[in-house]
């Protein structure tokens, strides 16, 4: 285990607290000799306390995550969903009624407004303040530790927000002693944690998912599409559907701010295979693709690689309760391979509400939030790497690319406006694809798979064990991303003509090239280029566990 004041360096975030240089190569910081000792012992503590923020000593750089205790300190007790601020349940229903109509989550910023000038964004004068004061009179512990362990704590074992709250009063009233500082209410105790930066952003949605209310639409009463009301029954402030949005920009500059994950930001650059043997997404031929395709963005070797993994879940475990809650997940490409899948760098972007299930007409209008702010990671934005010992490298235009999503087939429909039943499923090749209706079986059978094969091989020419006929016809061509934009404008076009009543009939075009509407995805400026999905079915359990493990 690494202590706090053992990761930090000359460059980090922390040097923005006041301390004077190191000594020498490989020595600790020293305090600031203007400071007497009770002040430099809470500086000391912001630092700890920033940096358990920037830690990952539960992960073990071999592949092996090692449980953590909460009785070793804050530095060893951070969970790791904890890093990212969402690893407490979110409810509507904290605080008192005075609390809840003021503000739901001290969290939670509303609409999608986020201050992205400071990197780190931690509030120093604000912790500084919490750590000047005790838990009580003659305390060796102060205010901002003790509610972080406890928090930690029932985090790591996920307690309900009830007993979280229940047990915040307890010792506030009866165990300690009055007039402690301890936060009576669990919503005044992430009142504390919300000085410590990366806060989610709250946006209300239609009940059928037509539009969310935010920019032009943020003071609208009623969806404009459907006219219903955006807030429940006999209210005026309790909305119907609220999207989580977790921007991610904020993120990989906290991850660039220490000097760790800094450093295995940067693993893929010496993590290419050798031997032309495919070990990582580094070894792909979508990596290859885009450093030829886009030279400029493949020269800076910190700029990010992201895949996007989706699929709708129950989170309440009960199979017989209908409930569809949407998770959108950001994995980082630029971490080694052991480390992209565990839940201490797995980002979760999005919160998609239930209980009703996404549908074809709405996808997109849930992940405006996110391609918006991929938009901007593709443009750049301003990043600090803490790893950089050199001043002038240490700033740096952060820009990033998302090369595919990770989902299960009927997802896959989802995000990609593609058909995925029928008689033109198959999203690769499209209106190419050979199907014949079965009345026996009554299912559509998918034919014509021989033609994938080399032209010299024997099933080509074999009648007996296929349908009775030999097939040498030539592979059909794979559809594009420039096919796949054009045949969701033909039909788009289609729509507008036959507005009323389009669906089922006969003239559709979807009948014949399978693409129902032009995706979201398209409004990044790489995706016209290539599209690229990787259809994965996803486990019940899996979902679950990471909905449990980042809410």
């Amino acid at each position: 285990m690494i202590c706090p004041w053992e990761m930090q360096d000359e460059y980090s975030p922390l040097n923005l607290l006041p301390h004077a240089p190191s000594s020498g190569e490989g020595s600790h910081p020293q305090s600031n000799p203007c400071l007497d000792g009770k002040e430099a012992e809470d500086v000391d503590v912001i630092r700890m306390v920033v940096e358990c923020f920037n830690m990952y000593d539960n992960v073990n750089l071999g592949g092996c995550e090692t449980n953590p205790s909460i009785h070793d300190g804050v530095d060893d007790a951070v969970d790791e969903a904890l890093v990212e601020d969402e690893g407490f349940p979110m409810s509507d229903n904290e605080g008192s009624v005075g609390e809840r109509e003021d503000n739901n989550d001290p969290l939670e910023t509303r609409g999608t407004t986020m201050n992205m000038e400071d990197p780190s964004g931690i509030a120093l004068d604000s912790l500084l303040c919490e750590v000047k004061t005790p838990l009580y009179a003659g305390s060796s512990s102060n205010r901002l530790t003790s509610t972080l362990l406890l928090l930690v704590c029932c985090t790591t074992f996920g307690v309900p927000n009830s007993f979280v709250d229940e047990l915040f009063k307890l010792l506030h009233e009866t165990i300690l002693p009055k007039g402690n500082t301890l936060p009576r209410t669990f919503y005044k105790a992430k009142c504390l944690l919300k000085n410590l930066g990366l806060s989610y952003n709250s946006i209300h949605a239609c009940r059928d998912g037509c539009c969310l209310f935010r920019k032009e639409l943020e003071h609208q009463a009623e969806c404009p599409i459907c006219h219903k009301s955006r807030y429940i029954d006999n209210s005026k402030t309790i909305p119907v559907k609220v999207l989580r949005h977790f921007p991610l920009i904020p993120r990989l500059r906290r991850m660039y701010s220490c000097t760790r994950l800094a450093e295995l930001m940067k693993w893929h650059i010496g993590g290419k295979s050798k031997d032309k043997v495919m070990r990582s997404v580094v070894d792909s031929k979508a990596w290859d693709h885009v450093n030829n395709r886009w030279p400029e963005f493949a020269k800076e070797d910190r700029n990010v690689r992201l895949g996007l993994a989706l699929d709708g879940v129950n989170p309440f475990r009960n199979q017989s309760l209908s409930h569809s809650t949407w998770p959108v997940v950001m994995m980082n490409y630029n971490l080694p391979p052991w480390l992209v899948t565990k839940n201490f760098f797995m980002m979760l972007t999005l919160l998609i509400p239930g209980k009703e299930s996404v549908i074809d007409k709405n996808m997109d209008v849930y992940l405006a939030p996110l391609i918006e702010e991929l938009q901007e990671l593709w443009e750049g934005t301003v990043c600090v790497d803490g790893s950089q010992r050199n001043s002038n490298d240490k700033t740096f235009k952060l820009r990033g690319m998302l090369l595919w999503t990770v989902n299960d087939f009927p997802a896959y429909g989802l995000i990609s406006g593609q058909v995925t039943k029928g008689h033109k499923a198959c999203p690769v090749c499209g209106p190419n694809v050979v199907t014949r209706r079965s009345k026996a079986l009554k299912k559509n059978l998918y034919l014509g798979h021989r033609r994938h094969l080399p032209m010299e091989h024997q099933w080509r020419r074999q009648r007996s064990n296929f349908d009775g006929q030999t097939d040498m016809r030539p592979p059909p061509r794979r559809m594009s991303g420039r096919d796949h934009l054009r045949y969701a404008n033909e039909r788009e076009e289609w729509r507008r003509t036959n507005q009323a009543n389009y669906g089922g009939q006969t003239s559709d075009p979807v009948h014949e090239h399978g693409v129902k509407r032009r995706t979201c995805l398209f409004d990044l400026p790489y995706w016209k280029v290539r599209v690229s999905h990787v259809v994965w079915y996803s486990d019940m359990t899996v979902w679950s566990d990471v909905v449990k493990r980042k809410m």
